[in-house]
């Protein structure tokens, strides 16, 4: 087949003509030869490539027979009439379909002054940047999806070098890879941060400390105020008379007491709020620390960080009127957390 575009040859089975990138569908079959010229049985002077029929022979004249009769007279006989000449027979040709002939490229000069025993070694294999086929050399256009090659002048310029490109391989493998490391070093983040935090800022802070507290007073609830005490205090107040459920009891008991004393005259409870308006460290103070610490441990056998006193500005709400009161209380820090340091 030839290439309409450029009458380039294109292989059986090629897809894209190799010379200009034209579709092989658009390419039409090379026109026939005639039977004129390719018939080498046909007779001159014939145009339908048929043997012109023959000439028949002009019939031989008749020669008359003589006989002669025992008595001596002649007598003539008719003449024998010639055997008819054949028909000549028509011969139609048969048409002969030319073969293509596949061009051999010519074999690779050797460079000038190389040794003959050195061969120049053929150029590299190219492929195709759109979909990876080999590309023969020479071919300026893949004869598989039609893109230009880089370097021959298609498309890119000519004058380009010429890049050898290896078929295209899968990403997968490398996008898994990439997805596995960011996974990895989120999580190795996320253990960081919490180990930061808890270092830092786990515990439990002052404001937080005193807010529990009005929470559970209010709320009557002895067992969350015991949770607020260091565990070494509560042990020290203990005794065979009382247990830790006694003194839970009589903590609610007098919280529940107060609440309802203070509903009968104002009204029922509606909530609280506070605001700490002083805070005296004694780590502001070494010796006065030092002092503290060894009298914690002395009486209740641990060991504390620091110790504050504070003052605290609190308002109960109720229905009918608020109650406004200032209260004092002791906190002591172990590691990150503070305690209420009396009941």
């Amino acid at each position: 087949m030839t290439c309409k575009n450029c009458n380039h040859p294109i292989p059986a089975g090629v897809a894209f003509c190799p010379s200009c990138g034209q579709k092989a569908e658009t390419a039409s079959a090379a026109p026939a030869a005639t039977p004129a010229a390719s018939n080498p049985f046909m007779r001159p002077g014939s145009l339908d490539g048929s043997t012109p029929a023959a000439t028949p022979a002009p019939a031989a004249p008749a020669t008359p027979v003589v006989r002669i009769n025992m008595g001596g007279a002649r007598t003539a006989s008719a003449p024998t009439p010639a055997a008819p000449a054949p028909t000549p027979t028509s011969v139609s040709p048969t048409p002969v379909t030319p073969t293509p002939v596949t061009p051999t490229p010519a074999p690779v000069a050797p460079t000038p002054g190389t040794p003959a025993h050195v061969m120049t070694p053929p150029a590299a294999t190219q492929y195709c940047l759109a979909c990876g086929n080999p590309i023969p050399a020479g071919m300026k256009f893949c004869d598989k999806c039609g893109t230009p090659v880089p370097g021959t002048g298609s498309a890119t310029g000519a004058g380009a070098a010429p890049v050898s490109v290896a078929p295209k391989t899968s990403g997968k493998s490398s996008k898994k890879g990439l997805i596995i490391g960011l996974i990895c070093g989120g999580v190795a983040a996320i253990v960081a941060a919490v180990l930061v935090w808890f270092l830092c800022f786990s515990g439990r802070s002052i404001e937080d400390t005193v807010d529990e507290f009005f929470e559970a007073y209010t709320n009557a609830d002895g067992e969350a105020i015991i949770e607020l005490v260091p565990e070494e205090y509560l042990d020290e107040h203990l005794d065979d008379d009382m247990t830790k459920k006694e003194l839970v009891e009589m903590i609610s008991d007098a919280a529940s007491e107060w609440i309802e004393d203070m509903e009968d005259e104002y009204g029922d409870f509606n909530g609280y709020s506070f605001e700490i308006v002083d805070e005296e460290y004694l780590s502001e103070d070494e010796e006065e620390l030092e002092d503290f610490q060894e009298k914690w441990e002395d009486e209740f056998g641990g060991s504390i960080d620091d110790a504050v006193e504070i003052k605290i500005e609190v308002t109960f709400e109720f229905e009918d009127d608020d109650l406004e009161e200032r209260i004092s209380l002791m906190l002591v820090k172990i590691g990150n957390t503070w305690y209420i340091a009396e009941l």
